[in-house]
Protein backbone atom coordinates (compact mmCIF):
# COMPACT_ATOMS: atom_id res chain seq x y z
CA UNK A 1 0.00 0.00 0.00
CA UNK A 2 0.98 3.47 -0.90
CA UNK A 3 0.28 6.45 1.25
CA UNK A 4 1.32 9.63 1.26
CA UNK A 5 2.78 11.74 3.49
CA UNK A 6 -0.25 13.94 3.84
CA UNK A 7 -2.10 10.68 4.62
CA UNK A 8 0.41 10.06 7.70
CA UNK A 9 -0.01 13.22 8.91
CA UNK A 10 -3.65 12.87 8.59
CA UNK A 11 -3.31 9.60 10.28
CA UNK A 12 -0.98 10.66 12.96
CA UNK A 13 -2.89 13.65 13.69
CA UNK A 14 -6.26 11.56 14.82
CA UNK A 15 -7.88 12.12 11.36
CA UNK A 16 -8.38 8.28 11.30
CA UNK A 17 -12.19 7.95 9.86
CA UNK A 18 -11.20 8.03 5.79
CA UNK A 19 -8.84 4.86 6.34
CA UNK A 20 -8.90 1.11 7.38
CA UNK A 21 -8.67 0.21 10.52
CA UNK A 22 -5.46 -2.14 9.90
CA UNK A 23 -4.13 0.79 7.80
CA UNK A 24 -4.20 2.94 10.76
CA UNK A 25 -2.37 0.42 13.12
CA UNK A 26 0.17 -0.51 10.56
CA UNK A 27 0.94 3.17 10.21
CA UNK A 28 0.78 4.06 13.86
CA UNK A 29 2.96 1.13 14.56
CA UNK A 30 5.59 2.30 12.03
CA UNK A 31 5.70 5.67 13.75
CA UNK A 32 5.56 4.21 17.19
CA UNK A 33 8.59 2.49 15.96
CA UNK A 34 10.39 5.28 14.28
CA UNK A 35 9.86 7.45 17.57
CA UNK A 36 11.98 4.55 19.60
CA UNK A 37 14.63 4.89 16.92
CA UNK A 38 14.50 8.31 17.09
CA UNK A 39 15.09 8.35 20.97
CA UNK A 40 17.58 5.20 20.99
CA UNK A 41 19.76 7.31 18.40
CA UNK A 42 19.43 9.98 21.17
CA UNK A 43 20.84 7.94 23.93
CA UNK A 44 23.07 6.23 21.71
CA UNK A 45 25.26 10.08 21.85
CA UNK A 46 24.77 9.92 25.26
CA UNK A 47 21.70 11.16 26.28
CA UNK A 48 20.04 9.34 28.47
CA UNK A 49 16.34 10.81 27.93
CA UNK A 50 14.93 8.64 30.83
CA UNK A 51 17.12 10.42 33.35
CA UNK A 52 17.35 13.45 32.13
CA UNK A 53 14.96 16.28 31.61
CA UNK A 54 13.94 16.53 28.03
CA UNK A 55 12.69 19.40 25.89
CA UNK A 56 10.77 18.98 22.98
CA UNK A 57 10.39 22.07 20.48
CA UNK A 58 8.42 22.67 17.45
CA UNK A 59 6.81 21.69 14.46
CA UNK A 60 7.91 17.81 14.44
CA UNK A 61 7.07 17.64 18.28
CA UNK A 62 3.86 18.33 18.16
CA UNK A 63 2.82 16.32 15.77
CA UNK A 64 4.78 13.12 17.11
CA UNK A 65 3.74 13.84 21.10
CA UNK A 66 1.52 11.68 21.73
CA UNK A 67 3.66 8.73 20.33
CA UNK A 68 6.67 10.43 22.50
CA UNK A 69 4.65 10.42 25.31
CA UNK A 70 3.50 6.92 25.09
CA UNK A 71 7.53 5.79 24.73
CA UNK A 72 8.82 4.02 27.77
CA UNK A 73 12.45 5.92 26.71
CA UNK A 74 11.24 9.32 28.84
CA UNK A 75 11.43 10.43 32.50
CA UNK A 76 10.51 13.83 32.84
CA UNK A 77 9.98 16.15 29.74
CA UNK A 78 8.48 19.05 28.58
CA UNK A 79 7.13 20.34 25.05
CA UNK A 80 7.19 23.85 23.82
CA UNK A 81 4.52 23.67 21.34
CA UNK A 82 5.46 26.99 19.46
CA UNK A 83 5.55 25.87 15.76
CA UNK A 84 8.14 28.83 15.10
CA UNK A 85 10.15 27.71 18.30
CA UNK A 86 12.94 26.55 16.28
CA UNK A 87 12.86 29.84 14.56
CA UNK A 88 12.58 32.29 17.28
CA UNK A 89 15.43 31.20 18.49
CA UNK A 90 17.75 30.73 15.80
CA UNK A 91 16.71 34.43 15.31
CA UNK A 92 18.22 35.28 18.64
CA UNK A 93 21.41 33.20 18.04
CA UNK A 94 22.02 35.49 14.63
CA UNK A 95 21.02 38.62 16.42
CA UNK A 96 23.21 38.06 19.24
CA UNK A 97 25.93 36.80 16.65
CA UNK A 98 25.33 39.88 14.85
CA UNK A 99 25.41 42.33 18.29
CA UNK A 100 29.02 40.58 19.18
CA UNK A 101 30.73 41.45 15.74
Amino acid sequence: MLLEDADIDSIVEGNKRYYEDSVVRMTENMVQDFVTDLLNSIRERGIDTKSSYTVFIGGGTVLLKHFLEKSDRLGKYLFIEDLKANARGYDLLYRAYENGK
